[in-house]
């Protein structure tokens, strides 16, 4: 093809990095609160409580805070989901001070929150924790999640592979990556794969989902894997303690959230708004002939999609998506990352609250 060279201006890529953050805190409270909690309150026997927080206050406000988060990502993504926002060559939004400004209002209602509800400390603060008892003399969300989930013993149960796998940039600013336990090392993207045994594709299959595999081995993808690759101090405690067990799967999604705050802030105050939102590149279509790889870090995990282009023309187009890095299709020789999770527990609610740990997405599994 034509040597076309494509870059993006420092001020789109903040723009995109900011718009995936929003992604991943509106997920990550959505998930705690409309997912987590409620199996919190029943293995804690208040079920009646259970019932009250999709009722009551605890929902609404839990409801009321992502749309916040979605009103500061809608400024520069123009709506939500699917926002069109992206193109070649950078963004199609030009952010003025004002948005800016508006969306940092939003992000101190969406701080606000967390640090009153879910941490119980500020984000400042929380971000200093270096060990797994910190947490427990706050008084929050993640305090009382944390106590139940000792109590009922899953920091010793929900452990898989203890590998992890982050493919794309995220607020840590790391790229590829691979880890064992805490051994961090570089991943790289030629030994990425995907698999369609057991899957409905072939004969004997049981599911629509296909596996995707680093070197034919499966891995485990989302927040734990991006908080054990960022040597993040109250996470790796947590591995020391508990390794890669459903209490340390749950605290990491949650500290996330902070991390990803702390971050957003500082990619809208240091956003330069005279450098240009796109560089539109000069170039005849119908001369690219290529392969290409997008990939980045989404709120359940890596998201990988590789085209392939003849004469302007997409011949082939592959999604790789998070939940299928974790949810796969193992067999009883060798699990998926879920599956291994899952194997030995003696009741059917211990096994709910493991799967839903992992947050997986039902649309992402048939992709």
């Amino acid at each position: 093809m034509a040597n076309i060279e494509i870059s993006i201006s420092k001020k789109a890529d903040a723009v995109r990095e900011f718009a995936l953050n929003a992604e991943k805190i509106q997920n990550h409270i959505k998930w705690l609160y409309f997912s987590i909690l409620p199996e919190i309150f029943h293995l804690n026997g208040e079920d009646e409580q259970s019932i009250k927080a999709f009722e009551g206050k605890e929902w609404i406000k839990a409801q009321k805070i992502c749309n916040e988060v979605l009103k500061a990502m809608a400024i520069f993504t123009g709506q939500w989901p699917h926002g069109s926002f992206c193109m070649v060559g950078g963004v199609t939004c030009d952010p003025t001070k004002g948005d800016v400004f508006e969306a940092l209002r939003y992000l101190d209602i969406v701080t606000k929150f967390c640090e009153e509800e879910i941490f119980g400390e500020t984000i400042e603060n929380f971000l200093k924790f270096d060990t797994s008892i910190q947490i427990m003399g706050t008084k929050g969300t993640l305090q009382k999640t944390v106590e139940v989930l000792v109590s009922e013993k899953f920091d010793q149960i929900g452990k898989s592979y203890d590998r992890f796998i982050t493919l794309g940039n995220n607020n840590q600013k790391h790229s590829a990556k691979k880890s064992q336990g805490t051994s961090v090392m570089n991943a790289n993207l030629k030994f990425v794969s995907e698999s369609l045994a057991h899957s409905f594709f072939v004969e004997n299959g049981y599911t629509y989902s296909k596996s995707a595999m680093y070197k034919n081995r499966y891995m485990e993808s989302g927040p734990i894997a991006r908080m054990m690759i960022a040597k993040d101090p109250l996470i790796r405690d947590l591995h020391r303690r508990n390794k890669d067990s459903v209490l340390t799967r749950v605290v990491a999604k949650i500290a996330e959230i902070a991390h990803l705050l702390q971050d957003s802030k500082k990619l809208l105050q240091n956003i330069d708004l005279n450098e240009p939102s796109c560089n539109f590149p000069q170039v005849n279509t119908k001369e690219i002939s290529a392969i290409g790889i997008g990939r980045c870090e989404a709120a359940r995990g890596s998201l990988w999609h590789r085209v392939e282009i003849q004469n302007g023309l997409i011949k082939h187009y592959d999604i790789i998506t998070p939940t299928v890095w974790n949810l796969g299709n193992g067999d009883k020789n060798e699990p998926s990352v879920a599956q291994k999770a899952l194997i030995g527990l003696d009741t059917v609610d211990k096994a709910n609250f493991v799967f839903k740990a992992f947050d997986v997405c039902a649309v992402c599994t048939t992709q």
